[in-house]
């Protein structure tokens, strides 16, 4: 099964800085159970940017990857 990258540069991008503040909050400024959230959501988006590949984006048939790859794709899938 090969993954097929669904998240373009700019979401990555993004994603890296939403995840570093999170990751930021959680550990200077929650407690408890906001804490632990923070610091869950930061890993999943983090394992998310890592891999190009959002499971949410699958979900609803979204991809922000643009023209290009999803030409890319469309290529491999005729062979």
């Amino acid at each position: 099964m090969k993954i097929k990258i669904n998240e373009g540069k700019f979401d990555r991008i993004v994603r890296v800085i939403i995840t570093a503040s999170l990751f930021v909050f959680a550990i200077f400024f929650a407690q408890g159970t906001a804490q632990v959230f923070c610091l869950i959501f930061a890993a999943i988006m983090a394992i998310t940017t890592l891999f190009g590949w959002c499971p949410l984006y699958i979900l609803f048939g979204f991809s922000t990857c643009g023209k290009e790859n999803a030409q890319d794709e469309d290529d491999a899938s005729a062979n």
